[in-house]
């Protein structure tokens, strides 16, 4: 693995995205990035003798790629690593939950950090979490994948009339097969018939 210690594949909220630490090639593309970016720097600032537009406009040409570079090299993986451990803990305490809707503030409260609702909306946008919502109006994440021990609680296991293929449906809800669309009876008419 190199340095790298990835996540548990089997998480329901996270992406592969989520990784922490940095390989041997992960430093080494920081470190040539970087200096890369110094370089390009140090060579605009070195051939510049009077500010002619052409030189002006031929330094601010090279400084796009040297900024790149720089920002690739060093500061995305900084800003990446940083990413992945707060989403890490965001779904850690997702998968906790025993409630398929979890409000943000007892998130801040577990996890101690402030502003979770504009965190959780980038870390979706960004692709780090994955099978949840972000409701803004009631300011509460929706869970669209939950974990075992919330199956339990929260869903039932109901048999299509039509395929005969196991549906999870949420306890108290009207659901169609997820494979063939029809409408699934309440658990109760099936144990009548």
């Amino acid at each position: 693995m190199e340095g790298i210690r990835k996540m548990d594949q089997r998480s329901e909220y996270l992406t592969e995205k989520v990784r922490f630490g940095y390989s041997g090639k992960d430093i080494m593309r920081m470190v040539l990035l970087g200096v890369l970016g110094v370089l390009l720097v140090e060579s605009v600032f070195s051939t510049i003798e009077s500010f002619t537009i052409t030189e002006v406009l031929a330094s601010v040409i090279i400084l796009v790629p040297a900024f790149l570079c720089f920002w690739k090299g060093t500061l995305g993986p900084v800003f990446r690593n940083r990413d992945s451990s707060a989403a890490s803990r965001i779904a850690e305490q997702l998968r906790l939950s025993s409630n398929p809707k979890v409000p943000i503030a007892s998130l801040e409260k577990a996890l101690g950090m402030t502003k979770l609702d504009r965190k959780v909306q980038r870390l979706i946008r960004k692709r780090y979490l994955k099978n949840l919502v972000y409701d803004e109006g009631k300011r509460e994440i929706q869970l669209s994948v939950v974990s075992e021990h919330m199956k339990e609680d929260w869903y039932q296991r109901v048999y299509c009339p039509n395929c005969g293929a196991e549906n999870m449906v949420r306890i108290g809800w009207i659901a169609k097969c997820q494979y063939c669309g029809t409408l699934l009876p309440d658990r109760n008419e099936q144990k009548e018939d």
